[in-house]
């Protein structure tokens, strides 16, 4: 009750696939409730779920075609955590891919900064983490003594995970859907093996929400 939102974007069941990609764009949320005649919810759609059903029916379209570019939704190898926590919020990205030069060295992913503990308080019963909106958090654990050791600045290179999945700008997106929703984020590569721009769950999103806009 302390941390829950009151005003969410909501759509009835008959609702297609491309609005409900608008209303969560419009609204800038992660997901949208479903109610139905009585306005009671009676379920949520998230942005995964919208990355499913794009996989099963969207239409063709290349990853380069979708792709936020490279200078946006990427961060140096010892960029601080704060500065790529920013990022992700100014640009409504999913994480961002790190890297050293024009080398991939690993990716930062929302959900990762979500629930990974970043440093003990020193009093013994609280530990402080980052939330997705970046804001720190304390939690009482319960514990007389943790064991998590003090660290100072944090960096992208800290947080970040390997990069298990690359694809090319003219791979069709469909086919990318599994790999971005197990990364989080997937690079994109030119012909030369460098990164060129990073494929985002949100990517996804806003080609539905075009479509259902255009339409």
């Amino acid at each position: 009750g302390d941390v829950m939102k009151t005003e969410y974007p909501t759509a009835g069941p008959d609702a297609t696939v491309e609005e409900i990609a608008y209303k969560m764009l419009a609204a800038g949320t992660d997901y949208v409730v479903i109610t139905d005649a009585s306005n009671t919810p009676v379920g949520v759609v998230t942005k995964d779920e919208l990355l499913k059903a794009f996989k099963e029916r969207g239409r063709s379209v290349k990853v380069g075609e979708l792709m936020t570019p490279a200078d946006v939704a990427s961060a140096e190898l010892f960029s601080s955590l704060s500065s790529v926590v920013k990022r992700i919020n100014a640009y409504e990205l999913d994480g961002v891919v790190v890297k050293e030069g024009g080398d991939i060295k690993g990716v930062v992913a929302v959900d990762d900064l979500t629930l990974r503990p970043i440093e003990e308080s020193f009093r013994g019963e609280k530990l402080v983490f980052f939330t997705k909106s970046g804001v720190l958090r304390k939690v009482k654990t319960g514990l007389s003594r943790l064991r998590y050791s003090k660290v100072g600045t944090l960096t992208a290179f800290d947080v970040m995970r390997p990069v298990n999945h690359v694809v090319g700008v003219d791979a069709e997106a469909r086919e990318v859907v599994d790999k971005l929703l197990e990364q989080g984020v997937v690079p994109v590569v030119g012909e030369d093996g460098r990164l060129v721009g990073v494929l985002n769950k949100m990517d996804v999103v806003k080609e539905l929400a075009r479509v259902y806009v255009t339409y």
